[in-house]
């Protein structure tokens, strides 16, 4: 599972190392639990992250900043960059827009984010675009962390979500919430202080529903059949097949 979530978001197990939750809320809720200070996010994320949002403040003391669409209600990438300064600590922005589709231009929010904010934590929500576009960890800043789920374009319905999170975000992380799954050696059964597991483990809690786990591999292994096992060069199919599609329905609709 970890392996496969990792590629989907073009990833590996040597940069940074996946958790699993229930839902992409849980995940996002968990992640921004160890960080604080100003957040800068944008008035079109789904209502959910919203909430998240919120919460986080309330709690941590936190800041936070909405970008705002344009006239036309399009989420410009530039607005976003431009609301970044030397105090932004997390960018907590989805990739795609859920009522739109219009995606952030992720190229140059790396950028603004390297010249305006560059200690500042990425948690990009994917959850609109995974398995659907191909995404690029490497290319984006040290310190991120990728949010997904199963129920959209992989097709592996609810009870599961994910984060990918990067080396340099793993060692900030300070999990709020334990269970006998975040220990290094569970079935050790040791009533002992509690020694973390490496990785992402440490934000493991109690056992883990297999199914949903298992239904978001087997639903990667069939996309990833169209370009015959690599799932990477499918990701790229299913990308340039959208694209056309979307082009057939601008000229049709001009």
């Amino acid at each position: 599972f970890r392996q496969t979530v990792a590629a989907l978001v073009g990833a590996d197990l040597e940069g940074g190392d996946v958790a699993w939750y229930s839902s992409g809320s849980e995940a996002l809720s968990s992640v921004l639990s160890s960080l604080s200070g100003r957040l800068v996010t944008v008035e079109s994320h789904f209502p959910s992250a919203h909430y998240v949002h919120e919460h986080w403040a309330l709690r941590s003391g936190g800041q936070i900043h909405r970008v705002p669409l344009d006239g036309n209600g399009v989420l410009r990438t530039e607005a976003l960059v431009d609301a970044l300064d030397a105090e932004t600590t997390v960018v907590s922005v989805p990739h795609g827009d859920y009522r739109t589709g219009i995606l952030l231009d992720l190229r140059e929010l790396t950028r603004g984010m390297a010249q305006r904010c560059p200690e500042a934590v990425l948690v990009l929500d994917a959850y609109q675009t995974v398995g659907s576009f191909p995404i690029a960890a490497s290319e984006l800043s040290p310190r991120t962390v990728i949010l997904g789920g199963g129920q959209l374009h992989l097709r592996a319905g609810t009870g599961i979500g994910f984060a990918w999170l990067s080396r340099d975000v793993l060692g900030r992380i300070r999990p709020d919430r334990v269970g006998w799954w975040a220990h290094q050696d569970p079935f050790a059964l040791d009533h002992g202080p509690i020694r973390y597991g490496a990785g992402a483990s440490k934000l493991r809690t109690g056992t883990p529903a297999l199914l949903p786990l298992l239904s978001l591999v087997t639903e990667a292994r069939v996309l990833a059949s169209s370009g015959r096992g690599d799932l990477a060069s499918s990701l790229r199919m299913s990308r340039a097949r959208i694209a056309t599609q979307i082009a057939d329905v601008v000229e049709a609709a001009n």
